[in-house]
């Protein structure tokens, strides 16, 4: 699942910025919603403005204490010795060979936003990065103007009217919420780790390269830390805030791309 560390060392990359700024329903496209129609559009917005319900909050703090215990008694240690052992651009292209294998979850969900193009430029930059740049450790992709478009499926029932759901903390994966943990499950059918690697990929790559992404964000996660009065409210927020005004810019993206044609003028 990719609620894994991926995901938490994500929210915590842009944890201080967004407990400081936190995303507003005004940001929305005012126009109708071609999917769902003006009424789901200010429920929409109305959700962004409050925060993710947590109603078994005593049970995800518990679990949250048993994730922070292992990371910082397992995955920290083995991360530490992983940035002493291994230089600096050889994790780079690490980290790139482990997202480009995600491309094809990307592609999927790209497709079931109606964002072609993007889909399109997934689709080629896994190419090029799966040949000329040997399994995706070189970023060939880029140097022919093509780019991954992370999507995800948790994202796609965001944008097609599916709210949040009860904020979770599942025992060694971390945050999410109910409709995020069910769209995981979406794609890990797509995720060629689940077939390379099977429980390997889900306990400790975690389908987003786990201790690779750990190192790679470890500065961000310790300042969340050591920043924050309470560890889990500052995650839970940064987490939740962080994935639904990304659902929001792209619910505005496809507003905006589908807005009718003006009536022609009477004759």
């Amino acid at each position: 699942m990719r609620v894994t560390i991926g995901r938490a060392a994500h929210a915590a990359l842009l944890g201080l910025a967004l407990l400081a700024a936190p995303a507003s329903a005004d940001d929305l496209d005012p126009a109708a919603d071609p999917l769902l129609g003006d009424d789901f559009a200010e429920e929409y917005r109305a959700e962004l403005g409050a925060s993710v319900p947590d109603p078994i909050e005593p049970l995800n703090r518990k679990f949250f204490v048993f994730n922070d215990q292992l990371d910082q008694h397992i995955l920290l240690p083995v991360t530490k010795a992983y940035q002493f052992v291994v230089p600096s651009p050889v994790r780079a292209s690490i980290r790139r060979a482990f997202r480009n294998l995600q491309a094809p979850v990307y592609f999927v969900n790209n497709l079931l936003q109606l964002r072609f193009l993007d889909a399109a430029q997934t689709a080629g930059a896994f190419a090029l990065n799966t040949t000329a740049g040997f399994g995706g450790f070189f970023n060939a992709g880029i140097e022919a103007g093509l780019e991954m478009h992370p999507a995800d499926f948790g994202q796609t029932l965001g944008m097609f009217g599916v709210q949040s759901g009860p904020y979770l903390v599942i025992p060694v994966l971390g945050p999410s919420t109910l409709r995020d943990g069910f769209g995981d499950l979406v794609d890990r059918a797509f995720d060629p780790l689940t077939y390379l690697l099977g429980m390997g990929d889900l306990i400790f790559l975690g389908g987003s390269s786990g201790f690779v992404t750990r190192e790679a964000n470890a500065k961000a996660i310790e300042a969340l830390r050591g920043s924050s009065v309470d560890y889990y409210a500052a995650m839970r927020s940064a987490f939740t805030q962080n994935r639904e005004s990304r659902i929001a810019e792209l619910r505005a993206q496809l507003c905006w791309n589908q807005k009718p044609e003006e009536p022609a003028a009477a004759e």
